[in-house]
C-alpha cells in the first residue's frame, strides 16, 4: 500500500471512529438511552378522573407544577403549563402568560441539567380546613426528590402547603396556593 493510500484509509478510520463517538455520547447524554429512559413527567399521577375530587386536583395541580425536567425545562415555571388543566381562576390566567424574566435561577439547576437529574413532586392531601359545596381549603404535604440518572435519589424539600380549590360547573380546579416549609 502506498503512503497516500495509508493516509486515506487512516483519515477514513479516524472519521468512523468519530462518528461512532459522538453517537454513542448523543445516545448517553440526550435521556433516550433506554436504560435510563427519556425524561418525562410520566412519574406524576395525572388521571383524568380527579376533576371531581377537590384533594385529588390539589395533589395533581401541585404535583405536576412541582415536577421538573431540567434536562427539557428553561426553568421550574415551565412546569406551570403541565398543571393547567387543573388550575382555575387568576392562576390559571397566570400559567399562560410568558415566564417573568428577571428570576434568580435556582442554584442546583445547571447542575441538574448536566446530570440528566430529575425533580419529582408528590402531594398528599389531608382534611379539608374549611369546605363548601364550592371551595375547599386544604392542607397538602409536599415532597420534591431528586432523581438522578444512575437511579439513586436525594431528598429536595418537603412544603406544606395551604391549597384552595374551587368548583367551576361539574369540576374543581386549583385556585391558590401557598407554601411554608415544614
Amino acid at each position: 500500500m502506498k503512503r497516500g493510500q495509508l493516509i486515506a484509509v487512516c483519515a477514513v478510520l479516524v472519521f468512523v471512529v468519530t462518528v461512532a463517538a459522538a453517537v454513542v455520547a448523543l445516545v448517553k447524554f440526550s435521556g433516550t438511552d433506554d436504560s435510563h429512559g427519556p425524561a418525562t413527567d410520566a412519574h406524576v399521577h395525572l388521571d383524568d378522573d380527579r376533576g371531581s375530587d377537590p384533594g385529588g386536583v390539589a395533589e395533581a395541580a401541585l404535583a405536576a407544577m412541582f415536577s421538573w425536567q431540567p434536562a427539557v425545562d428553561p426553568s421550574p415555571a415551565a412546569a406551570v403549563g403541565r398543571s393547567q388543566r387543573w388550575l382555575g381562576g387568576q392562576l390559571a390566567a397566570d400559567a399562560t402568560q410568558p415566564t417573568a424574566t428577571g428570576i434568580r435561577p435556582l442554584p442546583q439547576w445547571a447542575g441538574w441539567r448536566e446530570s440528566g437529574d430529575i425533580v419529582t413532586a408528590t402531594a398528599q392531601s389531608g382534611e379539608a380546613i374549611t369546605a363548601s359545596d364550592t371551595r375547599q381549603v386544604l392542607d397538602v404535604a409536599l415532597t420534591q426528590t431528586v432523581l438522578h440518572r444512575d437511579g439513586s435519589t436525594t431528598p429536595y424539600s418537603d412544603y406544606r402547603v395551604r391549597a384552595v380549590v374551587e368548583k367551576n360547573s361539574d369540576t374543581w380546579q386549583l385556585t391558590e396556593y401557598n407554601l411554608a416549609p415544614k
